[in-house]
């Protein structure tokens, strides 16, 4: 994981990433993203890796595949996917979600939904 990734999973980890009062951010690896679970939303990254079927080693390449994510996934659902989100860098170093700053990663921003509905509980 770059330096950039970390700082960006480091501000993604922390409440205040979140605009819905969240308290605690779950946290949830694949092997193609990170994703941040707040009280009502989500965020999701792509991780920087390139698996050959899948390269995401290039800040162009995930906002591709975020963007991508919406667009695939939002007609049929969305009341979870709302949008692909830049996270930004001020000149002070500060991390932002669509801030006024430097672009340095992409996000996928949807709603949160509860555990049962999750396809791994409802084949139980």
């Amino acid at each position: 994981m770059s330096q950039n990734q970390k700082s960006v999973e480091d501000f993604l980890s922390s409440p205040a990433a979140f605009s819905d009062g969240t308290k605690k951010v779950d946290r949830v690896k694949t092997h193609g993203a990170a994703i941040f679970l707040g009280d009502r939303d989500v965020l999701k990254i792509k991780r920087a890796v390139d698996h050959g079927y899948m390269d995401f080693t290039t800040l162009q390449k995930r906002e591709a595949a975020c963007k991508r994510e919406i667009e695939l996934n939002q007609p049929i659902a969305p009341s979870i996917y709302k949008e692909a989100v830049r996270i930004t860098q001020d000149d002070d170093g500060r991390l932002a979600l669509n801030g006024p700053g430097e672009v340095v990663e992409w996000a996928v921003l949807m709603r949160r939904y509860p555990e049962a509905d999750v396809l791994v509980n409802v084949a139980r």
